[in-house]
């Protein structure tokens, strides 16, 4: 499981919530699952669809991403 908000302080997630967050994707994984929980500017920029493997499923919490990658939102 990654967890990625540049602006989010690493020290106060862990603290509060016990996990370990990322402030920069430094690999090209692929994950099953990606949900987007925030719609910050950085996101705009990541080509989701080079993270995703064949039977990926993208969550869009916020309604950010193109629609035609995005199996559900809120």
């Amino acid at each position: 499981v990654l967890t990625l908000d540049p602006w989010a302080n690493a020290k106060e997630v862990s603290k509060e919530y016990g996990i370990e967050l990322e402030n920069t994707i430094t690999h090209e994984e692929k994950y099953d699952a990606i949900i987007l929980a925030v719609g910050h500017d950085l996101f705009k920029n990541i080509q989701i669809s080079k993270f995703l493997n064949e039977i990926s499923v993208v969550y869009d919490v916020k309604q950010f991403l193109n629609k035609d990658i995005v199996d559900g939102s809120l």
